[in-house]
């Protein structure tokens, strides 16, 4: 079960906040040992999902390195839906 907003705001076990991967990427850090071990305690136990939402716009940078991650795990860029509904507006 995916944890809630006040799952998030109590400090719930099953919440995962990923703005650790904002500052590596704004540091320029997108890919190697540092990304990859944020990203190892951020997925750990996450790695039977279906879906990743990739709910910011600091995570593309990281796209290859998170999907070496999780695999066949789908990849949701909210952007990349936006962008294509504007194109055929």
């Amino acid at each position: 079960m995916a944890a809630s907003s006040e799952d998030i705001c109590r400090g719930s076990p099953d919440a995962r906040i990923a703005q650790p991967i904002s500052g590596l990427i704004e540091r320029g850090i997108t890919s190697g040992p540092k990304l990859e071990a944020v990203l190892d305690d951020i997925l750990i136990g996450r790695e039977e999902v279906d879906a990743v939402l990739m709910a910011c716009t600091h995570y593309p940078a990281a796209r290859a390195v998170i999907q070496a991650k999780l695999h066949d795990v789908e990849l949701v860029d909210p952007v990349e839906s936006w962008t294509d509904r504007m194109a055929r507006a």
